[in-house]
């Protein structure tokens, strides 16, 4: 290690003025840790370029073109290689490094510009990362189909559970990241059936290219996604000791204990998290275990109490799980006439119903997940306005949702309430007959209206499954490949793309 700086001085001429200092902060050899700082006047090209390969290391080989130029420069504390190219450049000479070797070749800038630099592919068969999302989706959806771990109370629904891209952004590919490396000559082709990615460019990119994917080609953290998803009685929340209310301290949300009865189960305040997108009606906190258990248990004694959902979904670091219980449920009715006939033709338009949740979490230092929650429960209520005759009854859909983003220790349990939803039903108990008479009727007549409320409370726990730290360097199991002509470059690709079959 050289930690000095090494200054070196000459003078030939009452003209020429030359000095040169380099500061090594790194072990030899190692250009890019480098800096120097050259004032030059009037001074010849090539003592310049002595000097430079003398206090720098670097070995320069000049043409015949170098030794009549004259420069005059100033540099300050500048990196050795970028100092070397504008040297150069100004001086209208470039110079260029063959792959593998430590000889610097400075030439005319014409000459260099008129080669052609061989250029060099290398397939890179990536482990982790993914270098196309087409087949995660097409899985994502087929899974659609599937059925989540967990039981149900909600009858006449289909169970399903899915994961879908990240929410910042459509693409997430590796081959995105790997074309913003590439030189203007470079270019990446994506092989989706080895998960594999082809890359052409000149040598001198590939221990960039290397490096990047080394640290990009990790294992994906997986966590586990625990939910209870209930629909209780808005008293019994109430006599649990919960009131859903904004605190003092701006958006945040928490539990406080309820204060319009003796309460049986206080919740108690453990925490609070970042404000969520939705009414001030919504809140959110968070339980340890002995509390969500006795909160739980409590819930589900009161026969009152129904039990949307309880899955539990394993997801990716940053990917979207998707748990839906949901039904396809007639809202409304579409009438169509024949333009031949007077046929009239009846259809009912459906739609989706039931619970859904998404969750995506990212894994955080020290044990903590950051989540985007997002709940929604819909279903039907009858419609108040009056149907076509023969059509049947129409209802309306009334859905309940929020979204939160939230951080916590994982195996802390997260609760989300508030989702209330107030019904109203007019009940009428009529003596027959003398009830539907006008005016003396009412005194046959007598009119009810009960009113309802029940509330959707989530609980949802993440995991972070205990997995070893992989990180994989899969460029070292592929050798570099020198590009042969077009004609049999194809060829050569497609024997790398075999080898790493086998």
């Amino acid at each position: 290690m050289l930690g000095a700086q090494e200054v070196a001085k000459i003078s030939d001429a009452s003209s020429t003025r030359i000095t040169a200092s380099v500061s090594r902060d790194a072990d030899e050899g190692d250009e890019a840790a480098m800096r120097i700082s050259m004032e030059f006047e009037d001074a010849s090209l090539k003592d310049v370029l002595k000097i430079f390969s003398q206090q720098t290391g670097i070995n320069l080989i000049a043409s015949e073109d170098v030794s009549d130029r004259k420069v005059t420069v100033y540099f300050e504390d500048v990196a050795v290689l970028d100092a070397l190219d504008q040297l150069l450049q100004a001086a209208n000479l470039a110079y260029e490094r063959p792959y593998g070797s430590q000889i610097y070749l400075v030439k005319p800038r014409a000459v260099k510009d008129a080669m052609v630099e061989e250029l060099m592919t290398r397939v890179y068969r990536m482990r982790f990362a993914r270098v196309s999302s087409t087949g995660l989706a097409n899985a994502a959806q087929a899974a659609s189909a599937g059925s989540a771990s967990g039981s149900s109370g909600f009858s006449g629904s289909s169970t399903s559970s899915s994961t879908s891209q990240p929410l910042t952004g459509s693409s997430g590919t590796i081959d995105e990241v790997v074309k913003g490396l590439l030189t203007e000559r470079g270019s990446v082709v994506v092989d989706g059936r080895t998960n594999s990615l082809i890359v052409t460019d000149i040598p001198e990119n590939f221990p960039r290219l290397d490096a990047a994917l080394a640290a990009l080609d990790v294992r994906t953290r997986q966590v586990m996604i625990e939910a209870e998803i209930l629909e209780t009685s808005l008293a019994k929340v109430k006599d649990l000791g919960v009131e859903w209310d904004a605190t003092t301290e701006g958006d945040v949300l928490t539990f406080t204990p309820g204060s319009s009865r003796k309460t049986r189960f206080p919740f108690g305040w453990l925490g609070h998290a970042d404000a969520p997108t939705a009414p001030t009606a919504f809140g959110l906190s968070t339980l340890d275990f002995s509390t969500f258990k006795g909160v739980l248990q409590a819930l589900e004694r009161d026969t009152n109490t129904k039990v949307l959902a309880r899955p539990k979904v394993l997801t990716l670091d940053n990917e979207s799980a998707v748990i839906k219980l949901t039904s396809d449920q007639a809202v409304g009715f579409e009438t169509t006439t024949g333009e031949s006939t007077s046929t009239t033709s009846v259809t009912p338009e459906r739609m989706e119903t039931g619970v859904k949740l998404t969750v995506t979490p990212q894994v955080n230092d020290g044990g903590f997940i950051t989540m985007l929650v997002e709940p929604s429960v819909t279903k039907v209520v009858k419609a108040k306005v009056t149907p076509p005759s023969g059509s049947g009854e129409v209802v309306d859909p009334k859905t309940r949702t929020a979204k939160a983003l939230v951080r916590i220790t994982q195996g802390q349990t997260l609760v989300l309430g508030g989702l209330i939803d107030r019904t109203e039903e007019q009940v009428v108990r009529k003596v027959p007959i003398l009830g539907d008479l006008p005016l003396i009727g009412a005194a046959f007549r007598n009119t009810e209206i009960n009113n309802d409320a029940s509330e959707v409370i989530v609980f949802i726990t993440p995991h972070i499954l205990d997995e070893p730290e992989t990180q994989v360097a899969s460029a070292a199991a592929a050798p570099p490949v020198a590009t042969p002509p077009a004609a049999s470059r194809l060829d050569v690709i497609e024997q790398a793309l075999d080898q790493q079959r086998e």
